[in-house]
């Protein structure tokens, strides 16, 4: 009887990469695998914590293919510095800790489990930032909220926390001021 079970993957078929598995038993115990072509585990909780250190840090890239990249961001504080992103949509997913996301259109408070779509060239920087741990989808192909096929779960407005601004005389001088 054969003891090894031999197994080939690739993308293309025969052509592109390819990775060849060996197993003693039809099981996903591996004993052996050559090539890149095999799933990976990202332990980005395991990411060195000096590389968010400096406040300047911009999420760190994970990984990246032809038209797009996923990268990891923790801050513990405020972003002293606003961001526009001029190539990419970008989707923010946090994973834990909370921030007041300020973007041109106003503001939104962000919690774990919160997706944020942040479109091409819109500036935003982060304030009021506890422990904040996100992934970020980054590519250059638009990427668009379908109000009429999405989950009837999803809040696509763009309803935003800042109060409206109202317009109040100024005390003592008879003024209105913003």
């Amino acid at each position: 009887m054969n003891d090894q079970y031999i197994d080939l993957y690739s993308r293309n078929g025969f052509a592109g990469p390819a990775t060849t598995l060996v197993r003693r038993q039809y099981a996903p115990d591996y004993n052996r695998v050559q090539g890149e072509y095999v799933p990976r585990r990202l332990e980005t909780g395991q990411i060195a914590p000096g590389l968010f250190a400096d406040p300047r840090a911009l999420p760190v890239t994970l990984l990246e293919g032809s038209d797009v990249r996923l990268a990891t961001w923790w801050r513990q504080d405020p972003t002293p510095f606003c961001i526009r992103n001029v190539d990419e949509d970008e989707l923010h997913f946090v994973l834990s800790g909370t921030a007041r996301l300020e973007t041109d259109f106003g503001v939104l408070d962000l919690r774990p489990g919160d997706f944020v779509l942040i479109p091409r060239s819109v500036t935003y920087r982060l304030s009021r930032v506890d422990s904040l741990r996100a992934l970020v989808v980054g590519t250059e192909s638009r990427l668009q909220v379908d109000p009429d096929s999405a989950p009837v779960v999803l809040d696509v407005s763009c309803t935003s926390t800042r109060p409206p601004r109202s317009r109040t005389p100024s005390p003592g001088t008879g003024s209105t001021s913003w």
